[in-house]
């Protein structure tokens, strides 16, 4: 069972690979246009999808016995702690989780908002001469993030990108029941 959690943390890394591969590509990148911005919103999507898979790999490596469609923070925290069990992984996850000033925060806070609330909002660049970049608002202040100052839309989402495999990566160091 656990390796199916694995695999699908795994599969969603790849979603979002994919889908910034196709930015990458793209000739009218930076455009904001809507192929554009459901792109982004879909990398934020599976970012958050991945380190919430760990969710499931911790749920099958501790024996909590959640159902698939149980398998939430509160849940979590709920059956490691009725277990009288302790996750590094998840202590780990939920400290940079619940800390407003870190990446993974704002990575939720994206993912939520493009998710439930409206398209995330973006500092638009214009040049005429070169292809600039335009800048994502964080929803929680309207500016621009402080967590990767000065990093373009296409930037900040290869960021996420090796920062989630680098969670990832150090959660399952952490913790070998994962």
């Amino acid at each position: 069972m656990a390796s199916q959690s694995r695999h699908r943390t795994e599969q969603k890394l790849r979603y979002a690979t994919v889908h910034l591969d196709e930015l990458d590509k793209y000739p009218n990148a930076t455009s904001n246009d809507e192929w554009e911005n459901a792109h982004q919103e879909s990398c934020f999507f599976h970012l958050a999808g991945a380190v919430e898979g760990l969710l499931h790999e911790i749920n099958d490596g501790y024996s909590l016995g959640l159902n698939l469609t149980d398998v939430t923070w509160t849940k979590i925290d709920r059956g490691l702690k009725q277990s009288n069990q302790s996750s590094p992984a998840f202590d780990h996850l939920t400290q940079l989780k619940d800390d407003p000033m870190s990446w993974l925060a704002l990575l939720f806070e994206w993912r939520n908002h493009g998710t439930h609330r409206a398209r995330v909002a973006k500092m638009i660049n214009v040049s005429t001469r070169n292809r600039v970049d335009n800048q994502f608002k964080d929803p929680r202040s309207g500016q621009p993030s402080n967590i990767y100052p000065g990093l373009g839309c296409l930037d900040i989402l290869r960021r996420f990108l090796a920062d989630v495999r680098t969670l990832i990566d150090d959660c399952r160091k952490k913790d070998t029941r994962l």
